[in-house]
């Protein structure tokens, strides 16, 4: 668990229990491993730059916009309930979850950081989704980590809509949050809670 904390804040300020995955052929232009690989090396570019840290950590975010689906890891969070958001709703809920995994990890990164990929194999491909084992690791501590990833509608490129680090989801994690909260108060004290996050951020 320790090593994990450790590292969830490195990986998902680089990116974003796995199951019902079975082989499939995969097309020959689908190429999972090189969006992950690409980015992995620019945001190591960034670190590199020597920009200051605030504006390294922007840099960051914006390389996160090119491949992070953050508005179907916000739907997932909350799966059906997501029928319940006005369009508007919606809208406003995939800024503040995004802005709740950027706050929560981005700004920690540092100028020193370094890692290590392992790419365990191919990519996986399953009823148009695609998952890619990797092992990650940073000084003494590693971890295995699973990118699930899929093309959204009128995109031909993968993008990451959740992160698996040892078996834990960071989508589920957020579900399973998301869900207490709604439990006690309903949507709008879920709205209230992300922009009491927000604020503070």
């Amino acid at each position: 668990m320790k090593a994990m904390n450790r590292l969830v804040w490195i990986l998902v300020a680089c990116f974003w229990a796995t199951s019902g995955f079975a082989e499939e052929v995969a097309p020959k232009d689908v190429a999972p491993k090189e969006v992950i690989a690409n980015n992995y090396a620019k945001i190591e570019a960034v670190i590199a730059s020597e920009k200051p840290v605030d504006a390294m950590r922007e840099d960051i975010k914006r390389q996160m916009e090119s491949f992070v689906d953050y508005r179907e890891l916000a739907r997932l969070t909350v799966k059906k309930k997501w029928e319940e958001f006005s369009s508007d709703e919606q809208i406003e809920f995939v800024g503040l979850v995004k802005g709740l995994i950027q706050g929560n990890y981005a700004k920690r990164f540092k100028p020193d950081t370094s890692l290590k990929v392992t790419y365990n194999g191919e990519p996986v491909f399953r009823k148009g989704k695609a998952k890619l084992s990797t092992t990650v690791a940073s000084g003494d501590v590693t971890a295995d980590v699973d990118y699930k990833m899929h093309k959204p509608e009128g995109k031909d490129e993968w993008w990451v809509y959740d992160i698996v680090i040892d078996e834990v989801s960071m989508m589920r994690n957020y579900r399973t949050q998301f869900g207490k909260i709604w439990k006690d108060g309903g949507k709008e004290a879920l709205f209230k809670k992300l922009r009491k996050k927000e604020v503070k951020e």
